[in-house]
């Protein structure tokens, strides 16, 4: 979230349903997500303001994250 944030994408963690919740949401589960991945859902929203240039610089912007992703050192869990 933070690396895309840097990069001047904004997104949520998990569902909308559970904003500020700590626990995996329902949702995420009945679509028979592990309790891990549920934890690490991110969210990305639109509307009739988002264009198709923005979809595709989010869409850029978060394969060089998740490449950049692959090369570094975690240190901390998503959860």
């Amino acid at each position: 979230m933070v690396a895309l944030d840097q990069q001047g994408i904004s997104i949520s963690s998990g569902s909308a349903c559970k904003s500020g919740s700590p626990a995996p949401t329902h949702v995420l589960m009945a679509m028979g997500r592990s309790e891990a991945d549920a934890h690490c859902a991110v969210r990305f929203s639109l509307s009739r303001d988002v264009t198709d240039d923005d979809v595709d610089r989010t869409v850029a912007a978060l394969g060089r994250v998740l490449e950049e992703m692959e090369n570094t050192v975690r240190f901390l869990p998503c959860k």
